[in-house]
């Protein structure tokens, strides 16, 4: 269900038009992932998954990079334990 949840309506769609490849991402990894949406109003993309993180997130960039868009992807984990001080 948390693809249907990351089904935004309200900008995702008038947005999407205005990053070049974000409708290719959409379409080629919507089946293979729990959810992908453009976060606010970009430039992050996040894909939700259990398994292939790498492999996805070289698939994106790639086609970010076939229209023309530099990017790069992170794999993190989720966490529960909410904000945290490091001291440095």
């Amino acid at each position: 269900m948390i693809g249907q949840a990351l089904d935004d309506r309200l900008h995702q769609p008038y947005r999407q038009g205005l990053i070049p490849g974000l409708d290719k991402v959409m379409a080629n990894l919507s089946k293979e992932v729990l959810g992908i949406v453009l976060s606010g109003s970009g430039p992050t993309v996040i894909a939700l998954t259990l398994q292939d993180e790498e492999r996805i997130g070289a698939e994106i960039k790639s086609i970010f990079a076939n229209n023309g868009i530099k990017s790069q992807y992170l794999v993190v984990s989720p966490t529960n334990q909410g904000a945290t001080i490091i001291e440095s």
